[in-house]
């Protein structure tokens, strides 16, 4: 939507012969009233005095970048003749620095004046800037602009651990904990693969107790809206398996968390305690049992048994009175990832199957499980089959978890020629253990705490406390974008105050991000990452900002303007270049919390481009590292994906691909016809199919969408360029 043009000034842009003029406001620091105004000519408008000392014709530009969904704004530089201020012998340079009066890093405003306005209300507002840099000769003063950004020179975290100097950490988004507890504890071990969690810095450790930096407290903002979740749930602390690549709930479990300095911390046992199950294993030399597709020890399609010691034949040739007895073995034997500490005690579960499919002239038959001296776990005596389970305590060296080692077994007695088929077969494995410290290497255990810098929470992350919003963690990409702003950067506006947020806020409800930062980083950088992870454009304009995004489909009711040629001259057309486009895309997202690695890898091509503009197999390849976005940005996490296939804001892949999948139309030029000077960037253009200096590359102009990507103002003068989004 363009700037609002005020009554008179749209009254005065239709006149022909008209002139416009910019009037600069420069404050001083403490005064909220305008302490300087300048123009091009004197003039007074709204009982203030603007001096017409303006030098230079400046030119302000501002753009936004679809493709990394950005915007920027130039700054401005102002020659300004060196005038007196009023009847003293200050001249501008003087009162600007050295007066004892601080303009730098103060606020200037820019207006657009049409012909002889008398009411500041009847000049449009152009935007807020700084004013960062004053230099002057003898007669000139130049004076340098940029527009006043809120998250400038702004580092977050900034909450840190006054003893320990470590930094609370930022969290954003829903997070998930696990639920195991140590064997004989409460439910138990259970797998643990399905945390989602966020780093939690080791301040220091107390008696007992190990004390962990959460994101809460009032250390973070000084917003008055602000929230702050000093009681949240499912907080307690997880320490990671690295060699076996889960997080796992220590115990006892601790989900009480204690104001700690500037924030909030939360306590759990130094013992380090826990319990789990596993069943990342790899197959041992000596194993016997056949295995063409060892995985199935592991899946959990309980149908699958190819992992087994397949069919054993086995014959006896015995006399009446004096059976010979045979029998076929084969060794079961894997080795399994070993937990980082001291494993005190261990199970091991496996689910079989035993059976007998076919005997003749038998005395006996049998089919079992033993261990490795022969003992025997379970076993069946009868032409059949056997379905099971068995937990088998386990033993250990060294604190680890030794090779498990069992024996398959086929038997038949007979006091003839007899034989029997035979199989034992494995389908499930995996193992539970408790891990803690080792009484008996106490110095080991505390070299392990000391050096620990780092457990892990599935605590929600930070609420909403931004204007007009819920007490609920934000978790889209735009609530956290917003949330940020207002939470470290003080930037908190009404949904009234901010263009489009409602509709680019719906269009990413199912765009959620994790996010978290343990130590300073800008916040400008961030936020722009945000931006392009979420594929959405945040602007600030006068009055207030704007959230922009690319919609699914137009219509003729969301054009800002539609134009002719009797409003552009100097109209150019071309088609976007080619190196910009994205037909195939290597996507990896939803960041390891732990590693610098990503759990979702996606392929995206759009082949039909790629045939039709003779992209070769290993041509425009791009590979992309998604830090916050986990879901939206793909409909799968793993495999390929059609990227044209969908609506554009159903995810990541397929907005971008709407952009860049494929060739599209880029124009420019200028506008003469002062209604239109409201227009700004994110604004949608049509372009009258029948009114036109030309048709786009023969074909024509109805039903496709720009949108305007730059515009350029000086005095009298407006230049834009816009990007075909829909067609």
């Amino acid at each position: 939507m363009s700037l609002t043009l005020p009554g008179n000034y749209a009254s005065a842009s239709k006149i022909s012969a008209i002139t416009e003029d910019y009037l600069i406001q420069l404050y001083k620091s403490g005064s909220d009233d305008v302490s300087i105004g300048l123009a091009f000519n004197d003039k007074t408008v709204s009982s203030q005095f603007y001096h017409g000392a303006i030098l230079n014709t400046p030119t302000i530009r501002e753009s936004i970048d679809l493709a990394k969904s950005s915007a920027k704004q130039s700054s401005i530089s102002l020659s300004i003749a060196n005038f007196p201020i009023s009847s003293s012998d200050f001249t501008l340079s003087s009162e600007l620095f050295g007066s004892g009066n601080y303009y730098l890093n103060q606020s200037a405003k820019i207006f657009s004046c049409l012909s002889n306005a008398s009411d500041i209300d009847d000049c449009l507002h152009l935007d807020d800037y700084r004013l960062i840099d004053v230099k002057h000769d003898a007669n000139k003063v130049t004076l340098l602009l940029v527009q006043q950004r809120p998250w400038d020179f702004i580092d977050f975290p900034s909450n840190k651990s006054i003893g320990t100097n470590r930094y609370f950490p930022v969290a954003y988004g829903n997070f998930t904990r696990e639920v195991s507890e140590p064997i004989d504890s409460g439910s138990g071990p259970q797998f643990c693969n399905s945390a989602s969690v966020f780093p939690v810095p080791v301040s220091e450790v107390i008696g007992d107790n190990i004390k962990g930096l959460l994101h809460y407290g009032t250390g973070f903002s000084t917003a008055s809206n602000q929230r702050d979740d000093t009681n949240p749930i499912e907080a307690n602390l997880h320490f990671y398996e690295k060699n076996i690549d889960v997080f796992v709930p220590l115990y006892p479990v601790n989900e009480t968390t204690v104001p700690y300095e500037q924030g909030q911390a939360i306590n759990v046992s130094s013992s380090l305690e826990r319990g789990f199950r596993w069943n990342d294993l790899e197959e041992h030399d000596t194993n016997e049992f056949n295995t063409p597709l060892f995985s199935n020890y592991i899946d959990t399609d309980f149908s699958h048994y190819s992992s087994s010691t397949g069919l054993m034949n086995v014959g006896a040739s015995g006399e009446p009175g004096d059976p010979d007895e045979q029998q076929v073995n084969k060794r079961f034997m894997v080795n399994m990832k070993q937990p980082d500490g001291f494993v005190s005690k261990v199970k091991v579960h496996i689910r079989y199957k035993l059976q007998v499919t076919e005997a003749n002239n038998y005395e006996s038959v049998a089919a079992r499980i033993t261990d490795k001296v022969g003992n025997p776990y379970v076993e069946i005596t009868a032409v059949t089959s056997s379905i099971g389970t068995l937990e088998i305590s386990h033993t250990g060296s060294a604190g680890g978890i030794d090779p498990i080692e069992l024996i398959g077994e086929v038997e038949v007695s007979s006091e003839q020629t007899g034989d029997a088929d035979g199989q034992v077969a494995i389908n499930e494995l995996y193992v539970y253990a408790t891990v803690k410290p080792n009484a008996s290497e106490p110095d080991s255990h505390n070299k392990r705490i000391n050096d620990l810098k780092l457990l892990y929470s599935g605590a929600d992350g930070m609420l909403q406390s931004f204007s007009g919003s819920s007490a609920i963690s934000a978790s889209r990409v735009t609530e956290i974008h917003r949330d940020m702003l207002n939470r470290f950067a003080g930037y908190d506006r009404a949904d009234t105050e901010i263009l489009d947020w409602s509709g680019s806020n719906s269009a990413r409800r199912n765009w959620k991000a994790r996010y978290f930062a343990l130590e300073p980083k800008p916040l400008k950088k961030t936020l722009d990452k945000l931006q392009y992870e979420g594929g959405f454009i945040f602007k600030l304009r006068p009055n207030g900002a704007r959230y922009i995004t690319v919609k699914d489909s137009y219509s003729a009711s969301d054009a800002d303007a539609t134009l002719t040629k009797n409003d552009i001259s100097k109209f150019k057309l071309n088609n976007s270049k080619f190196g910009d486009l994205l037909t195939k895309r290597v996507i990896r997202f939803r960041k390891h919390p732990a590693r610098n690695s990503y759990l979702g890898n996606v392929t995206a091509t759009n082949s039909a481009t790629r045939d039709t503009w003779n992209i070769k197999a290993k041509e425009g390849i791009k590979e992309i590292k998604l830090e916050m976005l986990v879901d939206g940005a793909s409909t799968i996490t793993s495999g390929s994906v059609n990227a044209s296939t969908g609506n554009p804001n159903d995810n990541f892949i397929r907005y971008y691909d709407q952009l860049f999948g494929d060739i599209k139309l880029e124009v420019s030029g200028e506008i003469v016809n002062k209604r239109y000077y409201g227009l700004e960037t994110g604004d949608i253009l049509l372009f009258d199919n029948d009114n036109m200096h030309l048709k786009p590359f023969g074909t024509n102009w109805s039903n496709r969408y720009f949108m305007i990507t730059t515009i350029q103002r000086s005095p009298g003068v407006l230049n834009f360029e816009a990007q075909e989004v829909s067609y």
